[in-house]
Formats: C-alpha cells, sequence, structure tokens
C-alpha cells in the first residue's frame, strides 16, 4: 500500500528498534528486559505507528518529538504514542517507583488491617454493650419487680416479715451493683432510693410491722435522703422529689423520736415541712405529705409536752387529710392516715383529761379501719385492736372496767395469734407485752389483783427481752419504765409493799436514764414526778419520814414546773393537786414538831395549808370535767381531810 507499511514490515521494525533500544539500556537495566519486552514492544508498535501516519497532524510534529517519545520510553515515562488512561499511567509509576510503592502498599495493607481489626471489635464491643445493657436491664427490671410488685402484694400479709426483709435485701443489693455501675443515672438512683426506703421500714419504722433494728432502719433512712439531696441539686424545681424527701424526713424522725433523741427527731419533722411548704403550687402528693408530717409534729410536741400546740396540729393534719380525700375517696393509705392521726389526737386528748373527746377520737380512728379492713391483711386487724385499745382505756377511766376488760382480753388474744403468725415482727411482739400491761390494769381496777401481778409479770419478763434485743429503742425503754410503775401500783393494792418500792425504783432508775440522754423529754419528767411520789409514800410508811418529805418536796417543784409550763395538760395539773394532798398528809401524819427556819406554822397548820392548796385544783379540774372516774373522790377525800384537821380534838393534839 502506498505511503504505507505492511503488518509483516512493522513488525520486523518493532522487533529491530526493541534490540537495538534493549541494547542501548543501562547494563543494570537489562535484567528486566525480558520482563519489559512485551511492555516496550506494545509502546513500541504505537510509537511507530504514528510515526508512519498518513495524516500530518496525527504524525510526530518534528524528529526531537519523535526521539523525545522513544527516551520517555527509556525513562519510564508515559509516552505520546497511547492515549494515557488512568491504569497505564498508573502502571508507569509503579513501573519506576517500585520500591516506594512496595512500602506505601506494606503501609496501605497494615492500615487496611488494622481497620478491619478495629472495626471487627468495634462491632464486637457494641454488640457486647448491647448484651450488657440487656443484661443491666434485665437486672433492674428484676429488682424493681421484687420491690413494687413481690413485696407489695405480700407485705401485709401474716408472717410475711422475714420473706419482706429477704426481697428488699436482695432487690437492694441488684440495685446498689448497678449503681456502681450507672451512678449518673437519675432515674437508677430514685430506684435506689425507693429499695433503701423499703428496707428502712422492714428494718425498724415504728408504725409498721418491723424486725426491730432501729439503727439498720435509720441508716437506710439516712442513705435515701442523702441520694435525695443530691437529685434535688440537678432538679430543685421538682415538687416529687421534695416531697418523697419530706417522706422520708418523717420515718428518720419517727425512728429518731421512738429510739429517745426527741431534739433530732423534731429537727427532722421541721426540715420536711420546710421542703413542702416552699412549694408554692403544691401538688396532691405534697399535700399528703404535708399532712402526715404535720401528724408527725404533733406525736412529738406531745412527748415535749406541749399538747395544746400538738392538738392544733393534729386536727390541722386531720382537716387536710379530708381535703384530699374529697379529691381522691379511693386513697386507702390517706384514709389510714386519718386513722392513725385519729389515735394520735385521742391519746392527746386523753393527757389533757378531755375524756370525752379522746373517746370519740378513739371510735372515729377504729371506724375509718374497719372501713379498711380486708380478709387476711394483718395490718387492718392490727389498726383496728390498736383503736379498741384506745378506747379500752379510756372506758377504764371513766369507769367501766368490765367494758376495758372485755375489750383488752379480745385484743390480747387476737395479738397473741398475730405475734405466732410473724415471730419476726417486733411491733407485734411488743403488742402482746402492752395488752398484758393494759389487761393487768383493768384487772387491778376490779380487784383481780393476783391475775393482775402475774400478767404484769409477764409484761416484764417479754419486755426486758425485747429491750435486749434491741438496745437502742428508747421506746421500749419507756414501755418497761411504765410497766414497772405500774406493777408498783398493783403491788401497793396487794399490800407487797416491798416489792412495790423495788419496782418503783427500777422505773425510777429507767426514768432518769433516759431523761440524762435527752432531758427535753417533759413527758419522763412527769413520769419522774409520779415515780417519786409513790416511793415517797412508801419510804413515810417505812419510816423514812425524812427522806419521804424530800422526794415529795422534789416530784412538786418538777410537778409545778411542768403544769407551769404546759398549763392545758390535764395530767400533771392533777400530779400537781396530788402532791400537794401528799404534803398535807405528811404533815398531818407528824407529831407536833419544832418550828422550821421557813415557816412558823406547826405540822397541823403546814398540813391545812397545802390539803387547802389542793382543794382549790381539785375544784378547778372538777369544773373542767378533768377529773373522771379515777379521780372522782379525790376532792371529797381532801374536804374529809381538812375537816378532820380541824376538829377540835386534832387541833388539842
Amino acid at each position: 500500500m502506498r505511503g504505507g507499511t505492511s503488518a509483516p514490515e512493522r513488525s520486523l521494525v518493532t522487533s529491530s528498534l526493541v534490540r537495538t533500544l534493549i541494547r542501548a539500556m543501562p547494563q543494570s537495566s537489562k535484567k528486566s528486559a525480558a520482563k519489559l519486552k512485551i511492555l516496550l514492544r506494545g509502546e513500541l508498535d504505537n510509537i511507530v505507528l504514528k510515526a508512519l501516519r498518513k495524516e500530518p497532524g496525527s504524525r510526530y510534529a518534528s524528529v526531537e518529538q519523535f526521539a523525545d517519545d522513544i527516551r520517555r520510553h527509556l525513562n519510564g515515562l508515559p509516552v505520546l504514542a497511547i492515549k494515557g488512561s488512568r491504569t497505564y499511567r498508573a502502571k508507569k509509576f509503579v513501573l519506576r517507583h517500585k520500591a516506594a510503592v512496595s512500602a506505601a502498599a506494606i503501609v496501605i495493607v497494615a492500615i487496611l488491617g488494622g481497620a478491619a481489626a478495629t472495626i471487627r471489635e468495634a462491632r464486637i464491643a457494641q454488640a457486647n454493650a448491647r448484651r450488657a445493657e440487656r443484661r443491666f436491664n434485665d437486672v433492674r427490671k428484676l429488682a424493681n419487680s421484687f420491690l413494687f410488685e413481690i413485696h407489695d402484694s405480700i407485705e401485709h400479709l401474716q408472717g410475711s416479715t422475714p420473706a419482706r426483709e429477704l426481697i428488699v435485701k436482695r432487690a437492694l443489693e441488684y440495685l446498689d451493683s448497678l449503681s456502681r455501675e450507672s451512678s449518673s443515672d437519675p432515674k437508677l438512683q430514685l430506684e435506689l432510693v425507693s429499695a433503701y426506703e423499703k428496707v428502712g421500714e422492714v428494718q425498724g419504722s415504728p408504725y409498721r410491722d418491723n424486725l426491730g433494728n432501729s439503727k439498720g432502719a435509720r441508716d437506710s433512712f439516712q442513705k435515701a435522703i442523702a441520694l435525695l439531696e443530691q437529685l434535688l441539686k440537678a432538679s430543685p424545681g421538682n415538687s416529687d422529689l421534695r416531697s418523697q424527701m419530706a417522706r422520708d424526713y418523717s420515718e428518720l424522725g419517727d425512728i429518731l423520736n421512738t429510739g429517745g433523741d426527741l431534739k433530732a427527731a423534731m429537727e427532722c419533722y421541721r426540715k420536711g415541712l420546710d421542703a413542702l411548704e416552699s412549694d408554692s403550687h403544691p401538688n396532691l402528693k405534697t399535700r399528703i405529705r404535708t399532712e402526715l408530717l404535720y401528724d408527725r409534729y404533733g406525736a412529738g410536741l406531745v412527748t415535749a409536752g406541749q399538747l395544746g400546740k400538738a392538738a392544733d396540729d393534729f386536727q390541722r393534719s386531720l382537716h387536710a387529710i379530708d381535703e384530699v380525700l374529697k379529691e381522691d375517696p379511693s386513697d386507702r393509705e390517706t384514709a389510714r392516715d386519718k386513722g392513725v392521726t385519729s389515735i394520735h389526737l385521742g391519746n392527746c386528748l386523753g393527757q389533757m383529761r378531755r375524756l370525752t373527746d379522746a373517746l370519740a377520737a378513739f371510735r372515729m380512728a377504729r371506724s375509718v379501719f374497719e372501713s379498711l379492713a380486708q380478709a387476711g391483711n394483718a395490718q387492718s386487724a392490727r389498726d383496728i385492736g390498736v383503736a379498741d385499745a384506745g378506747i379500752a382505756d379510756l372506758l377504764l377511766k371513766t369507769g367501766d372496767a368490765r367494758g376495758a376488760l372485755a375489750i383488752h382480753s379480745r385484743v390480747y388474744e387476737q395479738d397473741q395469734l398475730a405475734a405466732k403468725a410473724d415471730p419476726s415482727d417486733v411491733l407485734l411482739r411488743r403488742d402482746v407485752f402492752i395488752d398484758l400491761y393494759k389487761l393487768a390494769g383493768a384487772q387491778s381496777a376490779l380487784g383481780r389483783l393476783d391475775e393482775a401481778i402475774a400478767n404484769e409479770r409477764k409484761a416484764v419478763t417479754l419486755n426486758e427481752a425485747e429491750a435486749a434485743r434491741d438496745p437502742g429503742s428508747e421506746w421500749l425503754r419507756t414501755d418497761l419504765e411504765t410497766i414497772y410503775f405500774q406493777l408498783g401500783e398493783i403491788l401497793r393494792k396487794a399490800d407487797q409493799d416491798r416489792d412495790a418500792l423495788r419496782s418503783f425504783e427500777k422505773a425510777h432508775q429507767l426514768t432518769q436514764s433516759m431523761l440524762q440522754k435527752d432531758p427535753t423529754r417533759m413527758e419522763l419528767r412527769g413520769d419522774l414526778s409520779l415515780i417519786e411520789m409513790n416511793e415517797s409514800d412508801l419510804r413515810l410508811k417505812f419510816g423514812d419520814s425524812q427522806a419521804s418529805l424530800a422526794g415529795y418536796r422534789e416530784a412538786l417543784a418538777s410537778a409545778e414546773s411542768l403544769a407551769a409550763s404546759s398549763p392545758e395538760n390535764g395530767e400533771w395539773q392533777i400530779l400537781r393537786a396530788q402532791l400537794s394532798q401528799k404534803l398535807g398528809e405528811y404533815y398531818a401524819s407528824q407529831p407536833k414538831r419544832q418550828k422550821e427556819k421557813d415557816s412558823t406554822n406547826d405540822s397541823r397548820e403546814e398540813a391545812l395549808r397545802w390539803l387547802r392548796q389542793a382543794q382549790e385544783m381539785w375544784i378547778q379540774l372538777q369544773q373542767q370535767a378533768a377529773l373522771g372516774s379515777d379521780y372522782a373522790n379525790a376532792l371529797a377525800e381532801t374536804h374529809r381531810d381538812i375537816a378532820g384537821l380541824q376538829s377540835p380534838a386534832l387541833g388539842e393534839n
């Protein structure tokens, strides 16, 4: 073909050029000649073809360009004769930079391998995290099921206290372990608060079935409060958190109060009220907590001897409860609070000697508890028993000893069965010895002294055993002081005076030790004055007139101080009248004696002075309807003593 070259000719030319180029390559490059021969041949074919093309625009523009393309071949650079695809250029680059490309390839492979391994590990970690989260949530769900489903379903069943303790302990262990893994989870922290609350209730909440571990209960509620304080720092406007913290301060206050630390208890009640009253728009839950705290604060005021203020707080609490129940009549827990507060009000009014009002309060409590009663519900049965015992106490004070005995006997039988069904429940065990001493009081009023003494001694034995189990419970020690005192009274009636004095002395020792721990417990000061009066009676009978007189005077000084601090406390007003009469009887029993430094009156005149003072007090108490049947004859006895001292025969003595 004119102007062209046949394929054999092109091949011969190319082969000749290839041989020429290979010979022209440096010696070090000839080793790779065989490997490059095919590639070079393909490039040289294209160079030759480009040089031989008919179209001038398609050929090399000059010999220099042709030679330059050949040099590009020799230097491993892309040639102009071949259209430069990315693959072609890459191959040329690799051939020129084998070492660098190989090193880079190794690095890339390593990076890719590492990345693959990292991705794989990340996927494994994510899978493990998902599994761990599922396990975390499963354990959390299990713990909450224990606390809020299983526990709550058996809470009021007879004999359930040990099972409740085990359930809440296991739930607390689970939540504690979860809390360490996720301490920043507010919801989990709140669940832990609920766990501590339930543990504390089972351990030693005074107004619930419990195991008598007051120290453990105190620690549990303190932990719950500490967690709530942290949560409130993060969410200070949360009304529910404030309400829950107020509730826990109330529970802690109850534990401290029954443990003999009235000052700390009142501080807890006050903190709880402050937390609630800072809410300008209280919701229903907050209002419920508020009424409960006013009830507890009132109970503390009773212990402190401030009966008027306490009665006001109880009435305020009852009013708030009624308002809540208007909105939600189905709220059984708040309805029960109404019964409990009515009992507290009844006790308070009883000490104020407003006996009719007190009886009405206890009957109101019983009516509420009856409306809530459920078959098999141990709490309902106990609530009714407490109300019945309060009614019986007031029947005894108003002269119906037989009615009181019948009720106390029935309650005692019921409480014995409950305690046998749940022997680990300290509240039920306490009910039994409280029932025994109340039963003994009614038996004593009916003259059944042997039975009364036997029951009092049983009560002492049971109470001492409980106090030994829980040495930190001042509640149990207060019970024991009361029982020893009443045993002394019954022994006196039975003319067992030496045993009576020993019983009074034990009561005296217990009362003094509790007052040393907490001098603010005014009710104990009143108890101590009453004990000293009875001790002085017996010492006078045994011929120790000086010790007797000192005891009367010390007791009277304390009673006058108490009566002045709380004029509404009828018990203390009666005690003051009794001690004035005792001093009158003391001086009346003494022969004419030497004049004292502080008086120019003889024994008879001194006796008349004290008896007339007592007479005035009895008249005032009678006008206030505060005497009841237990002191119904006190004024008549004082009139008789005064008349006897004013007779001519005694005047000549």
